[in-house]
């Protein structure tokens, strides 16, 4: 069995990843870990070392990305008999995954981390055929999303993706949806739909209030169909936690399989899967419990 690869994609994280991927390799080697690095140059690369890590049975993988390459990795290990724990150096825009699990996102306390890390068991989300490890959304905040290049990302962070959001938020366009939720079918207009696997949603770390990273269920969460002011004030009583949240314009449900299908359909329309374009509909969605063993500070 071998130890670590350390897997970085230098196209997140303003250049950095090969830096911190050396400094990751020197820290855990002091620690009488053995370490090797691998640097990406594609999407494909990232499926491709997970699977030789898997193959080959190390101990951790140390991916440096986003949420898109880090759901990729855990994307590449789905049919493999054997998968290695992972650790995660935050490199990307928005980081959602590391903030659900109290992953230090300073990239320099983030390494020193790396030998206190105790393993914890994570569910994931499987929408159609491909893994995710924080959100599925679709909606016009969502295709908003799309249009922020990556000289954005760099140069203004997650700032880039809600300049985007609040412009998207004053479209008129909506989205009838057929929703198959855990077997029950309903119709739904929504402006977004939103289905995480944790209480984070885009940073924001206690967006699903009762949810944890490991309880095996799906959180919806619609923002219905009605005026600018409502639908802004929709999603600020939800963040906040008002009671006023009720009966203001919000759908929200727990599940384990949602299949989605647009009834409006207008060409091909994606859902987002953590932040870069998915598939087109109809999808399905379930979860997938204890999924992966990722290293985490303790929980407090």
């Amino acid at each position: 069995m071998k130890d670590v690869m350390i897997i970085a994609n230098p196209s997140s994280g303003q250049k950095q990843a090969e830096d911190y991927a050396q400094q990751a390799k020197e820290i855990l080697e002091a620690n009488g870990r053995f370490a090797t690095i691998n640097i990406t140059e594609s999407g494909d690369d990232v499926v491709k070392f997970a699977q030789e890590a898997a193959r080959e049975t190390y101990n951790t993988i140390v991916i440096l990305g986003g949420d898109g390459t880090v759901s990729l990795l855990a994307s590449g290990l789905k049919d493999e008999d054997y998968r290695p724990e992972i650790a995660i150096l935050p490199t990307g825009t928005v980081n959602n995954v590391a903030r659900a699990l109290n992953i230090e996102i300073n990239l320099d306390k983030a390494v020193k981390d790396l030998p206190n890390l105790t393993p914890q068991s994570i569910d994931a989300g499987l929408v159609n055929d491909q893994v995710f490890l924080s959100l599925v959304s679709t909606g016009t905040i969502p295709e908003s999303v799309f249009e922020v290049n990556e000289e954005e990302k760099e140069r203004l962070g997650p700032v880039a993706y809600l300049v985007e959001g609040i412009q998207a938020l004053n479209e008129q366009k909506s989205y009838r949806f057929s929703l198959n939720i855990d077997n029950k079918v309903d119709e739904f207009e929504l402006d977004l739909l939103l289905i995480g696997v944790s209480s984070s949603v885009v940073g924001l770390t206690n967006f699903f209030k009762d949810a944890s990273y490991n309880d095996g269920k799906l959180h919806i969460f619609g923002l219905k169909k009605t005026t600018l002011g409502d639908r802004v004030g929709s999603i600020a009583n939800w963040i906040f936690d008002t009671e006023k949240v009720q009966n203001n314009g919000v759908l929200t449900v727990d599940a384990k399989n949602i299949k989605i299908e647009l009834l409006n359909q207008d060409g091909s329309t994606h859902v987002a899967v953590d932040g870069d374009k998915g598939p087109s509909f109809p999808v399905e969605i379930s979860v997938l419990p204890n999924y992966i063993n990722v290293l985490t500070p303790e929980q407090k």
